[in-house]
């Protein structure tokens, strides 16, 4: 009898080592598609935020700058940024720029007029929005 209790004891200690391997292997298997993700996300939203910036330029380079379609077109094709569309037109880089963050901030302060968010998060969000325009480096594609 003495026997097949040790056998029991051992097969249990080597069965839970398995388990807890399996476990382990588990989790780590888990976190490394949710980093994966995440990283994914983040590399998106990055992308997102630059086709944004990119959008509202070509609106302000057009709505307010006076560039035409034909303009904006040419100077993608010769590699210029907006920066210098804009000063062809006689306008600096901090004037485009504070053009852009008007544009792109004004739906925002319409969603706390409208008491959707608060200021302190519309407030956040703004700043996030002016610290991406300033880190652009104004290309138009």
């Amino acid at each position: 009898m003495r026997l097949r209790h040790r056998h029991r004891v051992r097969n249990i200690a080597i069965g839970s080592a398995i388990t807890a391997v399996a476990v382990g292997a588990t989790a780590y298997g888990i976190y490394k598609y949710m980093k994966r993700s995440n990283d994914n996300e983040d590399s998106e939203s990055i992308k997102n935020e630059n086709e944004k910036v990119v959008e509202s330029a070509n609106d302000v380079l057009i709505n307010k700058i006076g560039a035409t379609d034909s303009e904006l077109q040419e100077a993608k094709l010769l590699n210029l940024t907006a920066y210098d569309l804009a000063n062809e037109k006689g306008f600096s880089e901090e004037q485009l720029k504070t053009f852009i963050n008007q544009e792109r901030v004004r739906p925002i302060d319409e969603l706390i007029l409208n008491r959707k968010i608060t200021s302190d998060i519309g407030e956040q969000v703004k700043e996030k929005i002016i610290q991406h325009t300033n880190s652009w480096d104004g290309s138009l594609s």
